[in-house]
C-alpha cells in the first residue's frame, strides 16, 4: 500500500464506537494494532514527502510508533492499576519524547485573534446570564467541575465550540427553549495542541497529512465515544485527561483543539467548523476567573432563542444560499436522509444574531483575589 493510499482506509476516520462485547482497553488496543499492520504496509519503504526536507523511511516510524503506542498502554495499565501519577509521569515521558525523536511532529495551530467561537449553558428562564457566569466555573465553585473528556474533577477549564451548532451536540442536544448562548471573539493569538484532521487538499502526500497519520494514535485514544453515559467512571476519559495535564504543564501550548466525539461524519478530514477548543486555566485562587483566559477574549451578552422571539417577535433573519455561515457547518443532517443548510435552522438564526452583537471585556472585577 502507498503512502497516500493509506488515507483511504477506513480505520483512521474518527470517532470510534466501542462494540458490546468489548471493553474500551481491548478495543483501543486493538485499534493500535491495527493501525501498527497499516503504517507496515507502506511501500516503498522510503519515500519523499512534500514539505520535508529528507526522505522518511517508513521501517524507522515504525519503530517509533511502536513506541509511542507502547507509552500510551502502559500509561493506561498504570491507571487501572490505582496509579494515576505514574500513569501521568509515563505519559509525559512518552509526549516528550516524541516531540524531541520528530522534532516537533505533534500538529501545533495556531488561531489568530479576531476569531468569533460560541458557548452554551443550560438556564431556562428568561433573565439573562451574566457574562461571568457563561464563562469557565469560577475557582470557589471547583466543586461542580466533573469528570469529562477533557476535564480534571475539581480543574477549572474553559470550553468553546466553534459553532453553535457543535456546543449545542456537546451538550447532547438541549431542547431550543433551554439554554442560553454567548459569542466570544480572541483578542490574542491562540496556541494549539491540533487533534483534527485538516483538509490538506487532494494531494495526500504532504507534511500536514504525515503529521495527522504519526499523530493518529494519540488522537484516537481521544476520540472514542463512551461505552456507558451512566457510568461514574468512564476509561474512554483517562488518556485525554492526561493529555490535557500535559498541555497545562506546557508552557508553550494554550490549549487543545479536537473533534466532537458527538458528531458522526464518515469522513476522515475535517469540513467546516466542527471543532472545539478546550483552555485550562493558568492560575490557582480562591474565586473568580484566570486572569490570562480572561484577556483572551472578549464577550457579547447572553441571549436565548425566548429572548430573541420576545425581542424581534416575527421579524424574519434574510436567508441566503450563499450565506458564509453556511460553510461553517455544512449540510447538517438531523433527521436521516435529510439534509438542509445552516442559515435555515434556528441554531444558524441565533449565531448569526449573535455574530452582530458588539463585544465586551468580562469585568475583572469578579476576579481580583489573590492566589492561593
Amino acid at each position: 500500500m502507498t503512502f497516500e493510499d493509506v488515507f483511504s482506509n477506513l480505520l483512521l476516520i474518527l470517532p470510534k464506537k466501542i462494540p458490546s462485547n468489548s471493553t474500551y482497553r481491548s478495543f483501543l488496543f486493538e485499534l493500535f494494532d491495527e493501525y501498527l499492520k497499516l503504517i507496515a504496509s507502506i511501500s516503498p519503504k522510503k519515500i519523499s514527502i512534500d514539505g520535508m526536507a529528507n526522505p522518511t523511511d517508513f521501517s524507522s516510524v515504525l519503530k517509533k510508533q511502536e513506541q509511542l503506542i507502547s507509552g500510551l498502554k502502559k500509561a493506561l495499565d498504570l491507571y487501572f492499576n490505582g496509579q494515576p501519577s505514574n500513569a501521568y509521569k509515563t505519559f509525559s515521558q512518552t509526549m516528550e519524547y516524541r516531540t524531541a525523536a520528530y522534532k516537533r511532529i505533534l500538529n501545533i495551530c495556531t488561531l489568530n485573534k479576531q476569531e468569533n467561537f460560541y458557548r452554551l449553558r443550560i438556564k431556562e428562564d428568561n433573565f439573562p446570564l451574566c457574562s461571568e457566569d457563561m464563562f469557565h466555573i469560577p475557582f470557589e465553585k471547583r466543586g461542580n467541575v466533573a469528570t469529562q473528556r477533557y476535564s480534571i474533577p475539581g480543574f477549572p477549564s474553559l470550553y468553546l465550540a466553534k459553532t453553535l451548532y457543535v456546543a449545542w451536540e456537546e451538550l447532547n442536544r438541549p431542547s431550543i427553549d433551554s439554554f442560553q448562548a454567548i459569542r466570544l471573539v480572541s483578542q490574542k493569538d491562540i496556541k494549539l495542541l491540533d487533534l483534527t484532521a485538516n483538509d490538506w487538499g487532494t494531494n495526500n502526500n504532504n507534511n500536514n497529512a504525515y503529521k495527522y497519520l504519526m499523530t493518529w494514535p494519540l488522537i484516537a485514544s481521544c476520540a472514542i465515544k463512551v461505552k456507558d453515559s451512566h457510568d461514574q467512571f468512564k476509561p474512554e476519559y483517562i488518556l485525554p485527561q492526561l493529555l490535557l495535564q500535559w498541555v497545562r504543564n506546557n508552557k508553550e501550548i494554550d490549549g487543545i483543539k479536537y473533534a466532537s466525539s458527538h458528531i458522526e461524519t464518515q469522513k476522515l478530514k475535517l469540513c467546516g467548523d466542527l471543532y472545539n477548543i478546550v483552555l485550562p486555566v493558568h492560575e490557582n485562587k480562591e474565586k473568580g476567573h484566570c486572569k490570562k483566559l480572561l484577556d483572551f477574549f472578549q464577550v457579547t451578552e447572553a441571549i436565548s432563542w425566548q429572548l430573541l422571539q420576545f425581542a424581534q417577535g416575527s421579524a424574519v433573519i434574510l436567508k441566503s444560499q450563499n450565506d458564509p455561515i453556511n460553510k461553517r457547518v455544512p449540510d447538517i443532517e438531523l433527521i436521516k436522509g435529510i439534509k438542509f443548510q445552516y442559515n435555515s435552522s434556528i441554531l444558524g438564526d441565533i449565531e448569526k444574531f449573535l455574530d452582530n452583537q458588539p463585544c465586551h471585556k468580562i469585568n475583572k472585577a469578579y476576579s481580583t483575589s489573590s492566589d492561593l
